[in-house]
């Protein structure tokens, strides 16, 4: 399975065993056989760096979904927050908020 993003953290590397995180909340083990970056194939992968991973074995990816290295993260089901929406003049939405909105949120670690 091929899938393609940029690397926030860390490295990737050809023979690493990462988890897949998508949207069901259960990690998918796999490991990583190639790393390109540009169409060229490399070694390693780099933070900031847009590459294309090949994982050896059929890992159900889906959009949207992250790579990690396996056993590090923690997948959380369930937390409680805080949230503010701004006025229109502050950047905020032009439509109003309905019942049933899905809202994305990001949480930079």
């Amino acid at each position: 399975m091929l899938t393609m993003g940029r690397i926030c953290e860390g490295h990737v590397s050809v023979g690493d065993q990462v988890d897949f995180l998508g949207h069901k909340l259960i990690p998918q083990k796999t490991a990583v056989s190639r790393v390109a970056i540009g169409g060229v194939q490399q070694k390693t992968g780099m933070p900031g760096e847009e590459v294309t991973v090949l994982l050896k074995q059929g890992a159900d990816c889906e959009r949207g979904g992250v790579l990690v290295k396996s056993g590090v993260n923690k997948v959380a089901r369930q937390f409680e927050a805080d949230v503010d929406f701004f006025e229109l003049d502050e950047g905020g939405k032009k439509l109003p908020i309905r019942t049933g909105y899905r809202l994305q949120v990001i949480f930079p670690l």
